[in-house]
């Protein structure tokens, strides 16, 4: 059995007999903490933002019936309007294409996502709708920020991780370099509830309600009769609500492991639970590399 946690971070285990336990202890943590389950799940590694535009710019251009995406910031940059002028492209053949983009991520820094370039690729037949501007009282508004990456296209695949669109995911910046993060793509049933928090986030910003049959995968009902891939939980953050959900699966994944822990990430902002279960890691004796 293979076990990943996915969303904003990946786990991939192979389940040796030595690996067991630690993978029973993994999987009934998050049982315990409600993480949405999945079987038969497929998923491939995307490792850095030019591997994932290059698996994600066919994946559109095929697209049947409806893309639906969240990002935190996309940039008014080449490799933002190049991957808008992709979705017009698929628009224009009839799939419908709802992108919600945090409204404080795309504003206040060049190049800025503003009010000219939302209305030109509305124009175009792109439904962009910005989540949550900001807009007095300030504090109510500031913490509530849509931090997702994700793009769900016909029920079939999700493209999800830590990469935003943006040049500098790809090209790095002159002040900090290269630029480490990782993407994934995934396909089965696990598709289903990226859907659902598409749908949930688009009606509390939108008022639009999204049927869920109308937007499930055509090959959905397949699923069950898979054999292999993955066993998937998928570890969700919405804003202003569950923060701890992220927390607790790393911490569960820490205390459990046995000899190596590998942590890719641009944003090492541990908190005091997190930097605790590291040091009981190292305490013993496993390898611990970021």
């Amino acid at each position: 059995m293979r076990l990943i946690a996915t969303c904003f971070f990946v786990v991939s285990m192979l389940c040796t007999t030595s690996m067991k336990a630690q993978v029973s202890n993994i999987r009934q943590d998050f049982i315990n903490f409600g993480f949405p389950r999945y079987e038969h799940c497929s998923m491939k590694i995307l490792p850095g933002a030019k591997v994932k535009f290059q698996d994600l710019e066919p994946a559109i251009s095929k697209a049947k019936h409806y893309i639906h995406i969240e990002y935190y910031k996309w940039y008014n940059d080449s490799i933002g309007r190049h991957i808008l002028d992709e979705l017009v492209r698929a628009a224009q053949r009839g799939v419908k294409v709802r992108i919600l983009y945090d409204a404080f991520g795309c504003s206040g820094e060049e190049p800025d996502v503003n009010d000219d370039f939302i209305a030109h690729y509305r124009s175009l037949g792109l439904d962009l709708v910005g989540w949550d501007p900001m807009r007095f009282p300030y504090v109510n508004h500031a913490l509530h920020r849509l931090h997702r990456k994700m793009v769900v296209i016909d029920g079939r695949m999700v493209y999800t991780g830590g990469l935003n669109i943006a040049d500098y995911y790809i090209h790095g910046k002159p002040e900090i370099g290269k630029w480490a993060d990782m993407h994934a793509r995934l396909e089965g049933p696990i598709v289903e509830e990226y859907q659902r928090l598409f749908a949930d986030m688009w009606y509390k910003e939108t008022g639009e309600y999204l049927d869920s049959l109308a937007y499930r995968s055509p090959e959905a009902h397949l699923y069950d009769e898979l054999k292999d891939g993955y066993e998937a939980f998928v570890v969700d953050r919405e804003p202003g609500k569950k923060s701890a959900r992220i927390r607790q699966s790393y911490i569960s994944c820490l205390d459990n492991a046995q000899k190596r822990v590998r942590i890719i990430n641009p944003y090492v902002i541990l908190v005091s639970s997190v930097r605790k279960a590291l040091r009981r890691c190292i305490e013993r004796g496993v390898e611990v590399e970021i």
